[in-house]
């Protein structure tokens, strides 16, 4: 009988050729976390999905004083109507309690989808109308905008913050 080759009964070479593999393994592992983790870095730093709500941190130093605001500007009664068309032009219709055009001197929005909250648009809008403000062309992407209204009329401030689902022709809903 013949043998096809020796087998090698040699601690040390068993030795060494364990440590190779076993070594191998753990560098293999090492190299694998810290390649995901550059893929996260790149993926967290490169996308503008990846954003932190525009101006977070004095947004939450203030958030007495919003909610303040917010609460004033419910006791008022005033309601605003947000729609955009498919030009991406905001109409905003603001009545009072009994249904009348409310008319302000200033009023802006600032906007952002919620998919991308790193672009922030800052907005004045303009008087056409009886209690009815138009902006600029601006929002040209379908989703889910967060859309705050901050309007003034002589020293009274409403503001209102709402999630609106813009769709590519129909505008918001």
């Amino acid at each position: 009988m013949q043998t096809a080759g020796t087998i090698t009964t040699n601690p040390q070479q068993r030795e060494h050729a364990s440590r190779r593999l076993w070594g191998g393994i753990i560098l293999s592992l090492l190299g694998l976390q810290i390649g995901c983790c550059m893929f996260a870095l790149v993926m967290a730093t490169s996308s503008s999905s990846m954003a932190v709500i525009p101006d977070y941190h004095q947004r939450s130093l203030n958030w007495d004083q919003t909610q303040a605001t917010l609460a004033a500007s419910e006791k008022l009664g005033w309601q605003p109507s947000i729609f955009v068309d498919a030009a991406g032009v905001i109409t905003v219709q603001l009545v009072d309690a009994n249904d009348r055009p409310v008319v302000v001197d200033q009023m802006t929005i600032s906007a952002y989808p919620h998919a991308e909250a790193g672009n922030l648009l800052k907005l004045p809008l303009q008087k056409s109308g009886e209690g009815l403000y138009r902006s600029a062309p601006a929002i040209h992407k379908p989703g889910i905008w967060q859309i705050e209204l901050d309007a003034k009329k002589k020293q009274v401030r409403f503001a209102a913050s709402e999630a609106y689902l813009v769709e590519t022709s129909e505008g918001i809903r």
